[in-house]
């Protein structure tokens, strides 16, 4: 979907798209060995921008409340499985290590579906076993910008 809607649309070189070889049964590893050589080779050693959404679970990526790749702190990519992970099943997910060091973070989040994750995430901000999105902690040079619309602001339809 990614390529339909946007990359065949910009002038993004083939080596800076990376999908994910999620049929695989090692996609994981060879995923995470893709991303670590192309950031060596571009010299910085992490991603400049990540878009992420936010569940109306308060999870995030493929990261879902109470699931293994929550205590992950080297990878940077997981198959992530579990009794709360939604099919398809398992998922691939960057894990925080590689997102959280990442320099531009944005959170897009949108509906009235999400209004209670974010209350609960903002009521329980350490608790990222129930909500996954407040693992997302921006190291210090990172930026995090959240866009919220009216609707999972407050809540209205």
């Amino acid at each position: 979907m990614i390529r339909s809607v946007l990359v065949d649309k910009v002038p993004i070189p083939p080596a800076h798209v990376h999908p994910m070889p999620v049929g695989l049964p090692n996609g994981d590893r060879r995923y995470e060995d893709e991303l670590r050589r192309g950031l060596a080779q571009a010299g910085g050693g992490r991603l400049d921008a990540a878009v992420l959404g936010m569940g109306p679970d308060g999870h995030t990526a493929s990261l879902f409340p109470y699931s293994p790749a929550l205590d992950e702190d080297e990878v940077w990519v997981r198959f992530n499985d579990g009794d709360c992970v939604l099919a398809p099943r398992p998922r691939m997910t960057l894990t925080y290590p590689v997102l959280c060091t990442t320099r531009f973070l944005a959170v897009l989040v949108t509906g009235a579906g999400k209004h209670a994750a974010l209350l609960d995430a903002a009521r329980a901000p350490d608790d990222v076993h129930a909500h996954p999105i407040v693992g997302i902690r921006p190291v210090q040079d990172s930026s995090l910008v959240w866009y919220l619309d009216r609707a999972a602001a407050d809540g209205s339809i």
